[in-house]
């Protein structure tokens, strides 16, 4: 399930929700290394526009006869959690930084932790993203993505 924070008061519209649905399906595509065709017939997707917006996907681990183990990983949950943040910052220009609980967590963090996270989010949201085309795909290296993406945040931080 992909949640929108209900006190933002947001509803996307159907282009929109369209347009998530599409890079969450790409996702899925590249790390099942699938065509279009055999993975949206191995999906279910359900978007609940009413009080709090959220967009539900099923997925089914058996695509044409195959088990594809990728689908048990962690790896692609933390890819399909942040294409859904960047195609939410892209469409709606909803930042994860915008989100502020309403009630304090009583875990504990540990305050170098928090403030890297935080500096990330921080940076995320300040950077413009350009207008794309209608059919715009993510393109993704599993191993090049992590490491720019650690090199840059070291780089920012120092």
């Amino acid at each position: 399930m992909f949640t929108l924070p209900e006190r933002l008061g947001i509803n996307p519209t159907k282009a929109e929700w369209s347009y998530i649905t599409k890079e969450l399906i790409n996702t899925l595509m590249f790390f099942t290394n699938t065509s279009k065709e055999e993975i949206t017939k191995h999906i279910f997707v359900n978007i609940n526009d009413e009080k709090n917006p959220h967009l539900n996907l099923v997925v089914s681990k058996i695509i044409s006869g195959n088990v594809k183990t990728e689908l048990q990983k962690k790896s692609i949950i933390t890819a399909l959690k942040k294409t859904f943040n960047y195609a939410v910052l892209n469409s709606l220009k909803i930042s994860p930084s915008d989100y502020q609980p309403q009630t304090k967590r009583s875990k504990r963090y540990n305050s170098d932790y928090y403030q890297k996270n935080n500096l990330f989010i921080n940076h995320i949201s300040r950077i413009e993203i350009p207008e794309l085309e209608p059919e715009y795909k993510l393109n993704y290296s599993k191993k090049a993505t992590v490491n720019k993406a650690k090199l840059n945040s070291r780089r920012e931080l120092n």
